[in-house]
């Protein structure tokens, strides 16, 4: 007479379990990676965006960054019913003779309203600290009218590279750009007006208005410049010689523009394999100068 046994031996369910278990196992390692990988692929998706929007808003800024100017409209002192009206810049002063024929041109040597900024230094590197890249105005210009009057703006662009709240695990830094709001009156200057300032940035008087984070996983930034010369005007001036000879000089005047590249390099906070960069180059109409 034989006993009909259905049930399983302890033996079974031992190699059951440990069956089960490296299947499940294999299945978490599974997904597990593929979380990890489609983690990896959203953040190139969203950074590759991010690095767009953050070379498009400083090529924006760059482009419209300018010099103080003084607009001056007051009724001419020989011809009730007309008006003087002038522009003086702050970078150059010009004058003209009787035919409206440039003759002299006088170009202001400070550097007070000039791109300042981190050129060619190679890879600039998050630190514990805030590294300054780059600092410019954008100005609105001074009105001085007969029945009004309102002060000159300037808006300070400032872009800082500083370390990330995962600085210490994964060394990567963000990019902010900061804007400080000042204003100007050159009243007591008088012909000179716009020309004579000089005055640049200051943290301590300036006013904060605005700190936007433009992009973060940032491992490193590339600052260079490029310069070319045009010319922007001349005049001729009359020389004799000792003979009494007449001689006709011409002077030209160059202005240096700069083309600024910037580049920024993103990596993967988890994976630094993974890596990202995009640039922008601008022509500005200003003189850069080294921080």
């Amino acid at each position: 007479m034989f006993r009909n046994n259905k049930g399983f031996t302890f033996v079974e369910v031992c190699v059951s379990i440990i069956i089960l278990s490296i299947v499940f196992g294999v299945a978490a390692t599974v997904m597990s990676y593929s979380r990890k990988e489609t983690q990896k692929g959203f953040w190139i998706q969203q950074q590759i965006g991010a690095l767009r929007n953050a070379t498009r808003q400083i090529a924006e800024k760059l482009k419209a960054k300018s010099y103080p100017s003084t607009l001056v409209a007051n009724r001419s002192k020989t011809d009730a019913s007309k008006f003087n009206q002038l522009v003086i810049s702050f970078k150059e002063r010009r004058e003209y003779d009787a035919t409206g024929r440039l003759i002299n041109l006088e170009q202001n040597e400070s550097d007070a309203y000039e791109i300042h900024a981190a050129i060619d230094k190679g890879m600039i590197k998050p630190e514990d600290k805030q590294i300054l890249l780059m600092y410019f105005p954008i100005c609105e210009p001074e009105r001085d009218f007969q029945d009004s009057y309102e002060k000159g703006k300037i808006t300070w662009v400032r872009f800082v590279l500083e370390p990330s709240p995962t600085y210490s695990i994964y060394k990567g830094g963000t990019i902010f750009m900061e804007e400080y709001l000042t204003e100007y009156d050159t009243r007591e200057y008088e012909v000179s007006r716009a020309y004579r300032l000089n005055e640049g940035f200051d943290m301590q008087t300036a006013k904060l208005i605005r700190r936007k984070e433009i992009i973060s996983d940032v491992y490193g930034v590339e600052l260079n410049r490029h310069k070319m010369n045009t010319k922007i005007g001349s005049f001729k001036t009359i020389s004799y010689s000792a003979n009494n000879e007449r001689k006709i000089n011409t002077h030209n005047f160059e202005n240096e523009k700069n083309i600024i590249n910037f580049k920024i390099y993103c990596s993967h906070p988890k994976d630094s394999a993974i890596k990202l960069f995009d640039c922008c180059s601008i022509t500005a109409n200003s003189e850069v100068h080294s921080l």
